[in-house]
């Protein structure tokens, strides 16, 4: 029987809100009111962010007692169309702690609170949540949004990402930068011949101008900057460059792996090769 009302609320509420397949695209609007059922669970739930303790004492009862009744409709309730206020939504997010594990649908909601919700305090509640639950589904989920072609969108997931700080993340992120390259006269090669030197190379040991061929040295760069790039100076809140070797130090120190001393140590000691090729 439990089974059954779980089916229908799942239905009801799938029907009037489905999320948005791609990364920022704003939820779908609902196209029907919610069954009654859900429209009173709707109502139970509104105390999680009630300004007294024991209203919202009482709610989070609620939930526990409609067990996997509440899981849809506590969903909904953070679908921007619904008019949520923001402290209902943060109650609604502590109360999804007590789902885990999440269904992939939770995941993907929680990502979009942590990266979409137009309240600060709500996208800081989801990220606690996505660490709180250790969900590796959402993360990944907000990482998307970190490369979505709305600028607005990019800045507010990679505040998210700075808010999860998941070493695992900027570790892959730094991994992911490429190496710049530089590729040299690439077209087609300038005969010109000019007196270079004036050698005692004749006969005798007369001097006589040796001609060589010379040719202007054009360059083509690529690979500098990128994406990926650009999401790690936001998640940062610095610009270190285009080399992963900086990105690098910045996680270490960041992670208490090395200090301001350390590094400065190995800068002075490395070899000569790679002080001169890298920063």
């Amino acid at each position: 029987m439990a089974s059954i009302r779980y089916t229908a609320v799942v239905a009801t509420v799938w029907a009037f809100w489905v999320w948005g397949s791609s990364a920022g695209e704003a939820p779908a609007p609902p196209v029907q009111p919610p069954a009654p059922a859900v429209q009173a669970l709707l109502n139970d739930f509104k105390d999680l962010g009630a300004p007294d303790p024991e209203r919202r004492k009482a709610a989070q009862e609620k939930v526990k007692q409609a067990k996997l009744d509440a899981l849809p409709v506590l969903l909904a309730m953070l679908h921007p169309k619904q008019g949520t206020d923001e402290f209902t939504r943060i109650g609604v997010l502590r109360a999804l702690v007590e789902f885990a594990p999440l269904t992939e649908q939770g995941a993907q909601t929680l990502a979009w609170a942590a990266a979409m919700d137009t309240h600060l305090e709500v996208r800081r509640e989801a990220c606690a949540a996505i660490r709180q639950l250790q969900e590796d589904r959402a993360t990944r989920e907000v990482i998307k949004y970190g490369f979505s072609q709305d600028p607005a969108v990019r800045r507010t997931a990679a505040a998210a990402l700075r808010e999860l700080d998941d070493s695992r993340v900027l570790a892959s992120l730094i991994r992911a930068v490429p190496i710049p390259s530089i590729t040299a006269n690439m077209g087609e090669p300038v005969q010109q011949t000019v007196p270079a030197l004036v050698l005692p190379v004749g006969p005798g040991g007369t001097r006589l101008p040796i001609f060589l061929p010379q040719q202007p040295v054009t360059g083509i760069a690529s690979d500098i900057g990128g994406p990926v790039v650009d999401l790690l100076k936001q998640i940062a809140g610095k610009d270190l460059g285009s080399l992963p070797y900086g990105w690098n130090n910045w996680l270490h120190e960041k992670n208490g792996d090395i200090g301001a001393a350390d590094r400065n140590a190995y800068r002075e000691n490395r070899p000569l090769r790679e002080r001169m090729n890298a920063p």
